[in-house]
């Protein structure tokens, strides 16, 4: 009886130990599974973080090409059009225009009413500029899955993300226009410092009219007086403008693609460059330089 007891006291020990050993492979297997479990969830926030900026960059690039071919022949064949057309534009219409057509995550869009803004920073920057840019903002967002999804405008038509997203990206039409701006505003620049270099050369060669250097003296033989052709009022630039000052047809177009047109009246010692575009909105937007006799 005493070797008995004790066969089945050391065989209760023995499963106790392998108990132990098992609720120990049982810790470490959940502790495996949570461990595996984190990492997919965080590979698969950085598979969605990364697909919505994939989505806003590509965005970013066909809005910015399409704001900047206004003035060119492509602009009106170009998908992303959409943005520069007036009225109301819904996320599902700008993911197909750029051709997300069955996106991933449930991803959402959504494109603010085209608003107009002035892109000069104060009185003195917009020297010259009359009228407003439009743009659109755009926001793309991935929405929870636990909880109903409030992203949205509000009152006053800004985007507020439901407080749950965490992933979200966007798009600024505006500050795609400031750049486009600044980048008018730097071929003016240029325009004015070799005009005014052109008067210079035309003054010690003695050319030119009495009134205007910017003027041809001979206005129906402009090339042989090696001058600028006499433009009364803002006209395109011709052949026989590009072959007397020796620039290129595309040193006269703006950052939208519209020519930057040209006059020089005789009645005035200046050029005055000009360039206007109509937008889809009806809005007029237009830069003027008047070029003077250098100092």
């Amino acid at each position: 009886m005493h070797f008995t007891g004790r066969s089945a006291e050391q065989g209760g020990t023995t499963l106790l130990f392998l108990m132990a050993i098992l609720l120990g492979f049982l810790a470490v297997a959940v502790s495996l599974s949570d461990d595996v479990n984190r990492r997919l969830r965080l590979a698969r926030t950085d598979d969605q973080a990364a697909y919505v900026k994939e989505l806003a960059d590509r965005l970013n690039t066909a809005y910015d090409n399409l704001l900047r071919s206004r003035g060119a022949a492509s602009y009106a064949s170009q998908a992303m059009i959409v943005l520069d057309n007036p009225g109301t534009i819904s996320g599902s219409q700008l993911l197909t225009a750029l051709g997300e057509t069955n996106p991933r995550y449930n991803v959402q869009a959504w494109v603010s009413d085209l608003k107009t803004f002035s892109p000069c920073t104060d009185a003195s920057s917009c020297t010259g500029v009359s009228g407003q840019l439009a743009s659109r903002k755009i926001y793309f967002w991935i929405p929870p899955e636990s909880v109903t999804d409030t992203s949205g405008p509000n009152a006053t038509g800004q985007w507020v993300a439901d407080p749950a997203v965490t992933i979200w990206e966007v798009v600024d039409g505006q500050m795609l226009q400031g750049v486009i701006y600044g980048d008018t505003m730097h071929t003016f620049d240029r325009l004015v410092q070799w005009f005014q270099q052109y008067y210079a050369a035309r003054l010690v060669e003695g050319g030119g009219t009495a009134l205007n250097l910017f003027r041809s003296a001979d206005c129906s033989d402009a090339l042989a007086q090696q001058g600028l052709p006499c433009i009364d009022s803002a006209s395109s630039a011709l052949t026989t403008v590009l072959q007397a000052t020796g620039l290129s047809a595309s040193d006269l177009v703006d950052a939208w693609g519209f020519p930057i047109q040209l006059s020089n009246p005789t009645s005035a010692t200046t050029l005055n460059l000009v360039s206007t575009q109509t937008q889809s909105n009806g809005q007029i937007f237009t830069v003027n330089r008047q070029i003077d006799s250098p100092n």
